[in-house]
């Protein structure tokens, strides 16, 4: 669950604590793993914490710090939740099911279940069946995800910098063409 606390209220915020660890408690053999935006002070983790506090999840929930890896916990996560956040586009590159968890009764900021790469859970009880469903069987989602990353991320073949540089040497060129 990639956080994004400092950008929304507190009471969308205990929303989602509620959502997302009640569900946890009805799960099993799930670890949680929370990755907070970099941008969230000591104040939302102790908010997280406070409310973690308050449900018995023992061992499966790990809070990272806010600067670590978040491509490294992309890549070893069945399935990412966040409201907004570019971390969905990242993991979706990395072929995994995401959620979009908005529980503020305003329209989604970006389009990804729109898109059809993300299910969106609008109600805080409907978290669970929603996890359950993408654990089981994402490849709805996946039928969406190459014609996405075509759209948005044009390719993912490691060959990015080649291209710069070949756009780059097109405009010297074309530069010294002109001149």
């Amino acid at each position: 669950w990639t956080t994004q606390c400092h950008g929304i209220s507190d009471e969308e915020n205990v929303k989602n604590f509620k959502a997302v660890f009640e569900t946890m408690q009805n799960l099993k053999d799930i670890t949680l793993i929370i990755k907070q935006h970099p941008g969230e002070g000591a104040r939302y983790r102790k908010m997280i914490e406070d409310y973690l506090n308050e449900y018995n999840l023992g061992g499966n929930v790990v809070i990272t710090p806010r600067d670590s890896d978040t491509y490294e916990q992309l890549f070893v996560c069945d399935l990412m939740i966040t409201k907004n956040s570019t971390t969905a586009m990242e993991a979706i590159a990395l072929n995994k099911p995401v959620i979009i968890l908005n529980l503020s009764e305003e329209p989604d900021v970006v389009d990804y279940v729109k898109k059809g790469v993300a299910l969106g859970v609008y109600k805080e009880g409907d978290l669970e069946p929603v996890i359950n469903r993408l654990l089981d069987d994402d490849s709805n989602l996946a039928k969406n995800r190459e014609r996405y990353i075509s759209e948005y991320l044009y390719k993912i073949d490691g060959k990015a910098t080649e291209r710069v540089v070949s756009l780059i040497d097109k405009m010297i060129e074309k530069s010294r063409k002109t001149e």
